[in-house]
């Protein structure tokens, strides 16, 4: 397991380092900014460090995201209880997990493998100067990951008719991830759903 991930780093390290150096100049929580502004993520991070400290979220401190969300932030302050250096490595994990199931999109799309890890860089991107992006830290960056990750066995059942229990359940659980960080976000879900139960009771009856 530890060569393939040596061997993907090779193969890849021109792309990863561009991802870095994506996120040093457009994530405010970069060491090149003073922090991130936006008064929501720094609720976030307050609450986090104050779950380090023993108070109990929801019954000590609360804020009116889901409780995934809260655990996003725990981990961050995991990384630092001071500045924004956690923020900005999941922030930057995240990229790289966006990047990484685009471009196994790209494979099941068959796109040539030589353009696959190239074009896969404009979801981050894309990210990067959207407005759910603009401060960094939202539901909405983190879900995106989720989201990928599920049409990615959406599109592997259009593609093969099947998917095995444990992609099922793969994909509710990105599904759940997402609803328990901010339940508005899960519509993508329903899609799914729909597209999966449609095409599994059309084999069923055909």
């Amino acid at each position: 397991m530890l060569v393939g991930i040596k061997n993907r780093i090779k193969n890849n390290w021109v792309v990863l380092v561009i991802l870095l150096l994506g996120s040093f100049l457009f994530i405010s929580a970069s060491p090149l900014y003073k922090g991130n502004p936006w008064g929501d993520t720094n609720a976030m991070l307050a609450i986090g460090q104050a779950w380090l400290d023993g108070r109990v979220p929801f019954r000590d401190i609360f804020e009116q995201r889901g409780p995934v969300f809260y655990v996003y932030y725990l981990v961050m302050n995991l990384f630092s209880t001071k500045g924004y250096i956690g923020l900005f490595i999941i922030e930057t994990l995240n990229l790289i997990g966006i990047w990484y199931w685009e471009k196994k999109i790209l494979q099941l799309l068959q796109v040539p493998n030589k353009l696959q890890k190239w074009l896969a860089l404009i979801l981050p991107f894309f990210l990067l100067s959207s407005f759910s992006f603009e401060n960094g830290g939202s539901p909405e960056e983190f879900a995106f990951f989720w989201i990928l990750w599920s049409f990615y066995y959406l599109l592997l059942f259009l593609k093969t008719g099947k998917l095995k229990n444990y992609q099922v359940f793969l994909i509710g659980f990105g599904a759940a991830l997402v609803f328990w960080m901010k339940y508005s976000l899960v519509g993508a879900w329903f899609i799914f759903i729909l597209v999966y139960l449609f095409i599994a009771l059309k084999i069923d009856i055909g």
